[in-house]
């Protein structure tokens, strides 16, 4: 019975001691699992037997038991986890439920301002196209409203619509056909709510009056002008294709003989407009038709201009100055932006028919390169710079290929101060345009006093054009 004892107590100071021993192991290297230490102990010849004789679990047992807490510890982690994510996600569906009430007030608050919006526009098309035309003078060739005509995307009342022949900011032009008629015209069709203030009005009322008005075989005819409900349809005769067009297969420029012919058909519509004091005020290649006539051949009848929405009526031009702003860069008369902005219409259609003469006779390319570029968007911001980039520009001008002629009529146009340059009907008795047969029959083939005279600058000898200073 002792000796039994003695075993045990010696087998169980056996196991403390090895017990101790792993102990002092396991709080040194963190690596090692309760696994190894139990394996290690079970490994012990000193310790055999003990498992039966303490009745302590096995290292299988041991495993599972630490595997089981191993999982019980994860799924309290996942349970933390999915806590903060049922906060985040009730934080997220407050934050939504917050953001969709201020998205409905949003919406309830446009609501509100589109109808305002809406009501307020109905007012100014009434005012517009209704209350004005009937009560201001002044605005006699707006029509009514023909609120019963037939308007769809191909139709107008009785002319079909067809396709589109250019756009622009505030009216796209297309090919139009009367009905049971083979003749093509052009349709120039403007929104009514493109037209925001009564200057705008102004403008369509100014065309429209012109062109009923005016009779010359150099401008595309008025045939008609249907005023819908939400469009106006001004239906004109159509031309050829624009000088911009032309340009783009005449690179190089074009012959003498046919600039003569080109800015003779743009002159004399121009003086005819002036003789009745009104002025275009955007004259362009864009805004110049031609007909190229068999071989390429161009006569000054088969030019034509267009487009008179920037046209004004002028009482006594030389002294009702104008003051807004219009024209394309590269085309519009320096006065517009020097000077305080005032000038007369008249002689502003002069200077971009010299711009247009440069054109044909440089090429577009010498022309961009040499004239536009004084036209450049930031310099025309700074009227002083502007004004020293448009002087170079003229003053740098190369005119020595040109005809005595040719030079003569560029320099009698492309003169800086309005008051020194010359006129339109001066122009038709420029003896680049002598004897030829479209002038008037009225028309002295001698050559008229003209604004400018030669001694207000200076054709040197290499054929450059030296503006003299105020001060020389």
């Amino acid at each position: 019975m002792s000796s039994h004892s003695d075993a045990d107590e010696r087998a169980a100071k056996a196991v403390g001691g090895k017990v101790q021993h792993i102990l002092s192991e396991i709080e040194g290297p963190p690596y090692r699992t309760d696994g190894e230490v139990l394996e290690e102990i079970e490994g012990d010849s000193n310790v055999s037997g003990y498992k039966t004789l303490t009745g302590s679990e096995s290292a299988s047992e041991m495993r599972v038991r630490q595997e089981d807490e191993d999982k019980d510890l994860q799924v309290e982690r996942m349970k933390a986890e999915i806590k903060k994510l049922e906060r985040k996600l009730e934080i997220t569906a407050q934050s939504t439920k917050s953001f969709n009430a201020q998205q409905k007030k949003l919406n309830e608050g446009f609501k509100v301002l589109r109808m305002k919006y809406d009501d307020l526009k109905a007012d100014t098309a009434e005012t517009m196209w209704e209350y004005i035309p009937k009560k201001i003078k002044g605005f006699d060739d707006l029509e009514e409203t023909n609120v019963s005509i037939y308007e769809s995307s191909t139709r107008i009342g009785e002319y079909k619509i067809g396709e589109i022949l250019g756009e622009g900011q505030f009216a796209d032009v297309k090919l139009a056909w009367k009905r049971d008629s083979d003749e093509v015209l052009a349709v120039k069709i403007m929104r009514k709510d493109k037209v925001h203030s009564v200057k705008d009005l102004k403008r369509v009322q100014n065309e429209i009056a012109v062109l009923r008005k005016v009779r010359h075989p150099n401008i595309v005819a008025f045939v008609d002008v249907i005023f819908s409900t939400t469009r106006i349809y001004l239906f004109l005769e159509k031309g050829g294709k624009d000088l911009f067009e032309f340009f783009s297969s005449h690179l190089n420029g074009v012959e003498h003989e046919m600039a003569v012919e080109i800015i003779l058909g743009i002159t004399l519509p121009i003086a005819y407009l002036h003789s009745m004091d009104i002025c275009h005020r955007d004259i362009k290649p864009e805004n110049v038709l031609v007909k190229v006539g068999e071989g390429g051949k161009i006569q000054c009848d088969m030019i034509q201009i267009c487009d008179f929405g920037l046209c004004q009526k002028v009482k006594e031009p030389e002294v009702s100055m104008l003051t807004e702003f219009c024209g394309s860069p590269g085309f519009f008369a320096p006065e517009m932006v020097l000077g305080g902005g005032k000038y007369n219409g008249l002689l502003v259609d002069v200077w971009s028919i010299g711009c247009i003469m440069l054109e044909l006779t440089l090429g577009h390319e010498r022309f961009c390169k040499n004239w536009m570029s004084a036209y450049d968007f930031q310099i025309i911001q700074r009227p002083s710079s502007f004004e020293d980039s448009i002087e170079d520009a003229v003053e740098n001008l190369d005119l020595r290929s040109m005809t005595d002629e040719t030079r003569e009529f560029i320099t009698d146009v492309l003169v800086i101060k309005p008051s020194e340059r010359t006129t339109s009907e001066n122009l038709l008795s420029s003896a680049w345009f002598k004897g030829h047969p479209s002038l008037p029959e009225n028309m002295a083939v001698e050559k008229q006093p003209r604004r400018v005279h030669l001694d207000s600058m200076d054709v040197q000898a290499t054929g450059k054009v030296r503006m003299r200073k105020p001060e020389e």
